[in-house]
């Protein structure tokens, strides 16, 4: 998303861990993700120089400023970040400059606090103590797990969603009233539960049933457009193009697609078999390719049933059928 003109010139991201090919489709900026470019402004106007107080509340742990596509030695394209954000972030008390990569500008949050976290542990966020621990631990793409204890108040710093549900040992925990820790955006964006038993807890996102059916018709679309794809292509032709395609000609053959009517006794120079035996009365009948007695003679056609339908095709289609089949041999030298 673009960065506010009042912050800097670029834009914005924001990952969970490292990224991966889920975070190539940017999804949609939601009145949650606008609190980030808030922040930005609120320490750029100056009203604070401990932007990471700002984010902790979000779960942003680090701020990454890549002045290249990918880090080095990888190369890619490059592009100055605008001074005026690499200001705003060096002004910071509570972001600290770590060295990754000659081509990332990387700045820890002194400040952070985890996306799961025990409401009480706040009090400690900003001041000289380490960062609390996290209450849950991520255990997939939108889902966390681990101990809890009665009477703990949780928040996740995730967009508020009725979707978001928090179990203890299979029983369901009420959600408990927002809780403002300070940081941007107030308190009534996040999620917050209270514990009302101690045990194996799990945190995660049921999507409802309308988005899974979704989800499953996008599936059902790729696999029929994987299926055409890999499909014969005659196979989806119509039939009398199928009719067409299918034709399995001899190397070198010619192929009339009418009756064939040669004065008797007259033979077609460099046809074989389109002689006398297939005008005459005595080649009446015969199949393509076999001769007096059985033994292959060429192409001799004179059964016009398909071949004529074969014609009509084609010239229905604008195509002339008169020469099918492989190139014919090449002769050899004085031949």
């Amino acid at each position: 998303w673009r960065l506010p003109d009042a912050v800097a010139r670029g834009a914005y991201a924001t990952t969970e861990a490292t990224p991966t090919a889920r975070h190539v489709w940017t999804g949609p900026q939601t009145g949650t993700t606008k609190l980030l470019p808030e922040a930005l402004a609120a320490a750029g106007g100056g009203d604070t120089n401990r932007l990471g107080r700002l984010l902790a509340p979000m779960g942003v742990r680090y701020v990454v400023v890549p002045s290249q596509l990918a880090p080095a030695p990888f190369g890619g394209p490059t592009a100055e970040p605008d001074p005026a954000l690499a200001d705003l972030l060096g002004d910071q008390l509570d972001l600290v400059e770590v060295d990754v990569n000659p081509v990332m500008t990387v700045y820890r949050n002194a400040s952070w606090a985890p996306t799961v976290v025990d409401v009480a542990a706040f009090a400690n966020v900003g001041a000289d103590a380490p960062p609390p621990a996290p209450a849950l631990r991520p255990s997939g793409p939108l889902s966390y797990a681990g101990e809890t204890s009665a009477g703990t108040v949780l928040r996740l710093a995730q967009a508020t969603s009725p979707q978001w549900r928090l179990e203890v040992e299979g029983a369901s925990q009420p959600r408990a009233d927002a809780v403002d820790v300070g940081g941007a955006g107030g308190a009534d964006w996040a999620n917050t539960f209270e514990v009302e038993a101690s045990g194996e807890a799990s945190l995660g996102y049921r999507p409802t049933s309308a988005r899974l059916g979704f989800a499953a018709l996008q599936v059902l679309c790729w696999l029929v457009a994987l299926f055409l794809a890999v499909r014969r292509p005659e196979a989806i032709l119509p039939s009398r193009r199928r009719r067409r395609a299918v034709l399995d000609v001899p190397t070198g053959a010619v192929v009339v697609t009418g009756p064939l009517t040669l004065p008797p006794g007259e033979a077609a120079e460099g046809a074989p078999g389109l002689g006398a035996d297939a005008g005459s009365p005595s080649g009446a009948g015969r199949r393509p390719g076999t001769g007096a007695g059985g033994e292959t003679s060429g192409w001799a056609v004179d059964e016009p049933s398909w071949l004529d339908e074969l014609a009509t095709d084609s010239a229905d289609d604008g195509a002339s059928p008169t020469r099918m089949g492989a190139p014919r041999p090449q002769r050899e030298p004085g031949e």
